[in-house]
Protein backbone atom coordinates (compact mmCIF):
# COMPACT_ATOMS: atom_id res chain seq x y z
CA UNK A 1 0.00 0.00 0.00
CA UNK A 2 1.36 3.60 -1.23
CA UNK A 3 0.75 6.31 1.85
CA UNK A 4 1.50 9.77 1.34
CA UNK A 5 1.21 12.24 4.00
CA UNK A 6 1.13 15.88 3.94
CA UNK A 7 -0.45 17.55 6.84
CA UNK A 8 -1.33 21.10 5.21
CA UNK A 9 -3.25 18.76 2.35
CA UNK A 10 -7.46 18.21 2.71
CA UNK A 11 -7.61 14.41 2.36
CA UNK A 12 -10.56 13.14 0.35
CA UNK A 13 -11.82 9.63 1.06
CA UNK A 14 -14.17 8.11 -1.76
CA UNK A 15 -15.92 4.45 -1.92
CA UNK A 16 -18.74 3.20 -4.23
CA UNK A 17 -20.63 0.38 -4.16
CA UNK A 18 -23.73 -1.83 -5.72
CA UNK A 19 -25.74 -4.93 -4.22
CA UNK A 20 -26.23 -7.29 -3.79
CA UNK A 21 -25.85 -8.12 -7.70
CA UNK A 22 -24.25 -5.96 -10.13
CA UNK A 23 -26.10 -3.70 -11.90
CA UNK A 24 -28.13 -3.52 -8.72
CA UNK A 25 -28.80 -0.77 -6.30
CA UNK A 26 -25.72 1.45 -5.50
CA UNK A 27 -24.15 4.35 -3.27
CA UNK A 28 -21.07 6.28 -3.42
CA UNK A 29 -19.90 7.78 0.00
CA UNK A 30 -16.81 10.97 0.17
CA UNK A 31 -15.16 11.89 3.74
CA UNK A 32 -13.38 14.93 3.20
CA UNK A 33 -10.70 15.50 6.21
CA UNK A 34 -9.35 19.06 6.43
CA UNK A 35 -5.70 20.19 7.86
CA UNK A 36 -5.90 19.82 11.58
CA UNK A 37 -4.60 23.39 11.86
CA UNK A 38 -7.61 24.90 9.93
CA UNK A 39 -9.92 23.39 13.14
CA UNK A 40 -13.16 22.56 10.51
CA UNK A 41 -15.44 19.66 11.02
CA UNK A 42 -14.79 16.61 8.34
CA UNK A 43 -17.75 17.01 5.16
CA UNK A 44 -19.19 14.13 4.89
CA UNK A 45 -21.75 13.31 1.52
CA UNK A 46 -23.68 9.76 0.56
CA UNK A 47 -25.94 9.73 -2.63
CA UNK A 48 -27.92 6.03 -3.44
CA UNK A 49 -29.14 5.24 -7.14
CA UNK A 50 -31.82 2.55 -7.55
CA UNK A 51 -29.47 0.65 -10.51
CA UNK A 52 -26.07 1.28 -10.93
CA UNK A 53 -22.48 -0.51 -10.99
CA UNK A 54 -19.90 -1.02 -9.00
CA UNK A 55 -17.82 0.84 -10.72
CA UNK A 56 -19.58 3.29 -11.79
CA UNK A 57 -20.21 4.04 -8.02
CA UNK A 58 -16.57 3.86 -7.23
CA UNK A 59 -16.06 6.92 -10.10
CA UNK A 60 -19.12 8.35 -9.24
CA UNK A 61 -17.52 9.05 -5.66
CA UNK A 62 -14.37 10.41 -6.96
CA UNK A 63 -16.59 13.10 -8.99
CA UNK A 64 -18.43 13.92 -6.15
CA UNK A 65 -15.32 14.65 -4.10
CA UNK A 66 -13.83 16.20 -6.75
CA UNK A 67 -16.62 18.56 -7.59
CA UNK A 68 -17.12 19.99 -3.69
CA UNK A 69 -13.23 20.64 -3.77
CA UNK A 70 -13.80 22.94 -6.93
CA UNK A 71 -16.23 25.02 -4.58
CA UNK A 72 -14.94 24.85 -1.43
CA UNK A 73 -11.31 25.58 -3.05
CA UNK A 74 -12.57 28.91 -3.97
CA UNK A 75 -13.81 30.12 -0.30
CA UNK A 76 -10.60 28.49 1.17
CA UNK A 77 -7.65 28.29 -1.11
CA UNK A 78 -6.60 25.01 -1.22
CA UNK A 79 -3.26 24.29 -2.90
CA UNK A 80 -3.22 20.40 -1.88
CA UNK A 81 -5.41 17.65 -2.03
CA UNK A 82 -4.89 14.01 -1.55
CA UNK A 83 -7.46 11.63 -2.84
CA UNK A 84 -7.56 8.00 -1.56
CA UNK A 85 -9.84 5.21 -3.22
CA UNK A 86 -9.81 1.68 -3.00
CA UNK A 87 -10.85 0.81 -6.40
Amino acid sequence: MFLVYDANAIKIYTDGSARPTNPGPGGVGVLAEYPDQMGLDNFELSEGYVLSTNNRMELMAVIRGMEWLEVESRARKFTRAILITDS
